[in-house]
């Protein structure tokens, strides 16, 4: 039976918000001990939540995401791409060195709600 609300995605390309990270995170262990331990090289990944940028502008602007930004995420906003980019100069950076295999999640603790 098909849902009567529009959706974003058609249901072929929905991925449930628990599934993708858990397969992040995976691929992020399996990364980081697979080249870490032989190389020296850290690996890590970043788990966005609802970030507004200028490719999505439009659909941010919209005041039923907006209201479901509210509702859902514990700051009740979209994050900016600064944000992101905090967390990414983090894991770049000497401050990180021992930090591997990680999935840092920049969701405005959206994923503590679920």
């Amino acid at each position: 039976m098909a849902s009567a609300e529009p959706t974003l995605f058609p249901p072929t390309f929905r991925v449930s918000w628990t599934d993708a990270p858990k397969k992040a995170a995976q691929s992020e262990k399996t990364a980081s001990s697979d080249i870490g331990f032989v190389h020296g090289v850290t690996s890590n990944a970043i788990a966005p939540g609802m970030f507004t940028t200028e490719t999505n502008a439009a659909m941010a602007a919209d005041p039923d995401l907006v209201a479901f930004a509210r509702q859902r995420v514990p700051l009740q906003r979209c994050g900016r791409p600064r944000e992101i980019a905090g967390a990414a100069l983090f894991l770049a950076s000497d401050a990180a060195s021992f930090v591997n295999g990680h999935v840092l999640t920049v969701d405005g603790g959206m994923s503590i709600q679920m």
